[in-house]
């Protein structure tokens, strides 16, 4: 009887081992995944404020039949 439970503890220490790994595992995982949505996050905010600017140069030029796309774009650009 004794050695049943002392084995059953030992399992029980080999688990809870393995288990604590597996969890440090996850955790650095967790950790690199977050990291790489904010990375592709800041890169959308960009492409999206590019295309913003490209969109409203558009209107600019239609509304006012000018062409200024280095006053613009410089402006535009710089505004962030």
């Amino acid at each position: 009887m004794e050695k049943t439970k002392e084995n059953n503890h030992h399992q029980l220490q080999a688990l809870i081992a393995e288990k604590s790994i597996e969890l440090e595992r996850l955790k650095i995982q967790l950790n690199s995944l977050q990291r790489t949505e904010m990375e592709q996050n800041e890169i959308i905010n960009k492409l999206t404020h590019v295309e913003y600017c490209y969109y409203l140069y558009f209107v600019y030029e239609h509304i006012f039949r000018r062409k200024q796309p280095q006053f613009f774009f410089a402006r535009c650009f710089n505004s962030r």
